[in-house]
């Protein structure tokens, strides 16, 4: 499987270590910092204690041990001596930084004594104090540096485990068969993937009905097919033995006769198969314009059995809707109610709005279909029993399928007093399917 290079996994677990190491640097810094400034602050304290132990019996007395110079703390002046040179006259009381006689800077505490206000100085090597300061802020690293590995292993252990379900989602996806797909398990999908596995789901269930619909299709047409083929080939040896020329020209019009069949059967699969698998594309058009249209090409089919064509107008709606989808529902229903018509009949072409809803009635004037198998018309290649007229029985699933695809309905009703029956297609706004 090739690799997009925009994986979930390795983009997270990419941000956490960044964020990790940037924030664990942060805190690191900082607890540098507040440790060194906290042991500069507690050998101010001492300085500050030994200032406040009272009179000293021993000036001279180091804090800390002969071997260790570099921590002593002294008290100046000695025993029996003046200050340094390197002290200025006159200091305030409190904490000061000198340079001593030795080029090293020095932390200073004043101290007035009283009485007689002399000034009493106890001084620390800065460079002893730094030291001792680093040496324990150091020690504060000790713990980050060694926990930084384990919680880099607890998120990446982390993030794979969480992401195990999406792993075990796309393989189960992998060893499902394309005939048949089931909806993936939702119990332990996590909640910001869930919907995803939810839309997944409900685009099984549509590729399923597809699927069901294109099984259904193929095998129906392969028997429908089978038929007019067989005659057509039968035809086709009658009339190579056609012993004179009227009969070979009789036998070659029964030919095109079949041909024509088999022309309009195929072109009617065709349009069944597309409007199962197209999507569509809604525009505006001005609906009484589209029916005219429709009217004039199945004119000729009306004209040859001597029907009527009639449109009546109770509105003129300008629809927004899928132009191809539409126009095979009005010529399939105008071409059914031509074909099974009575001889010289009427077919009526009304447009009219109910409320928001567009409806297009089409009714005929000949034998109607009983109430029991009106909604079996409407299955594939279905046909009425002793039906004389040649058809293929694609006609009304063709509107039922392309209804379906509008977000449309489309139901049969009595022409009661009259004979026939009328084929009623509404479409509502709400109910437009967009594709």
């Amino acid at each position: 499987m090739r690799k997009s290079g925009r994986s979930v996994q390795t983009r997270l677990l990419a941000a956490l270590t960044l964020t990790v190491l940037g924030v664990g640097l942060l805190a690191t810094v900082a607890a540098f910092w507040f440790a060194y400034s906290e042991a500069q602050e507690f050998q101010d304290d001492n300085l500050r204690q030994v200032a406040l132990l009272g009179k000293l019996a021993d000036r001279s007395a180091l804090v800390g041990s002969e071997e260790d110079t570099d921590a002593r703390i002294r008290v100046l002046p000695e025993a029996g001596r003046t200050l340094p040179v390197w002290v200025p006259k006159h200091l305030t009381e409190g904490f000061h930084t000198l340079t001593m006689a030795d080029g090293d800077k020095g932390r200073v505490y004043v101290r007035h004594s009283r009485p007689g206000g002399q000034m009493v100085l106890i001084v620390q090597s800065t460079q002893s104090r730094n030291e001792a300061a680093l040496e324990n802020a150091w020690w504060t690293l000790v713990p980050w540096l060694l926990f930084l590995p384990v919680l880099l292993w607890l998120i990446v252990h982390i993030v794979r485990r969480e992401l195990a379900a999406v792993r075990t989602l796309s393989h189960r996806i992998d060893q499902q068969s394309a005939d048949c797909l089931e909806e993936l398990p939702v119990e332990q999908v996590p909640d910001e993937i869930l919907p995803l596995v939810e839309a997944v789901n409900r685009m099984m269930v549509r590729v399923n009905h597809v699927v069901l619909h294109q099984k259904r299709f193929i095998a129906d047409a392969s028997h429908e097919l089978r038929t007019p083929l067989t005659a057509l080939s039968l035809q086709v040896e009658n009339v190579e033995r056609a012993g004179s020329l009227p009969l070979m020209q009789q036998r070659v019009a029964m030919l095109k006769i079949g041909i024509e069949r088999l022309r309009r059967l195929t072109t009617q699969l065709l349009d069944l198969a597309r409007l199962q698998l197209q999507g569509l594309e809604p525009e505006r058009i001005l609906v009484s314009d589209l029916v005219r249209e429709v009217i004039a090409s199945v004119l000729p089919l009306a004209e040859s059995r001597q029907i009527e064509l009639e449109l009546q107008l109770d509105a003129d709606p300008v629809e927004r809707i899928d132009v191809a989808t539409f126009r095979l529902v009005v010529h399939n229903l105008l071409e059914n109610a031509i074909k099974y018509n009575r001889q010289a009949g009427q077919v009526r072409v009304r447009i009219a709005m109910e409320g928001d809803d567009l409806v297009v009635d089409v009714a005929d004037e000949g034998s109607g279909i009983p109430a029991d198998q009106r909604e079996s018309a409407f299955r594939p290649f279905f046909r009425l029993a002793g039906q004389e007229t040649e058809g293929s029985g694609l006609g009304l699933a063709i509107v039922r399928e392309a209804a379906d695809r509008l977000g449309g309905t489309v139901v049969i009703l009595d022409n009661s007093p009259a004979s026939g029956i009328t084929v009623r297609y509404r479409q509502s706004p709400d109910r437009e399917s967009s594709g």
